[in-house]
């Protein structure tokens, strides 16, 4: 057995802890802060500011539960990068 392969596991279980604690703080700080979040994704352009809030605490909280569990960790992972990479193309919208 190769040295790095005995220590893979505990590998991924450190790399679900932290990627589900930054997507579960992501939400938990857009859900404590919502008014702020509406009105920041409103001064974006986005249209129903307050819908796609809600959207976006829902997946944060969701996929963050969901890899911390494990459940289907390489499709949520996968989600919770293009939901970063959405937020973060969004956020160069020329206003």
């Amino acid at each position: 057995m190769n040295s790095l392969e005995k220590h893979s596991d505990t590998a991924a279980l450190i790399g679900r802890l932290f990627f589900s604690s930054m997507l579960l703080l992501f939400g938990y700080g857009k859900l404590t802060g919502y008014a702020g979040t509406v009105s920041y994704m409103g001064s974006l352009g986005l249209p129903a500011p307050a819908l796609f809030t809600v959207l976006a605490i829902i997946i944060e909280i969701g996929a963050g539960l969901l890899v911390l569990v494990g459940y289907k960790t390489r499709l949520v992972c996968l989600a919770g990068c293009g939901k970063i990479h959405f937020d973060r193309e969004r956020s160069r919208i020329p206003r």
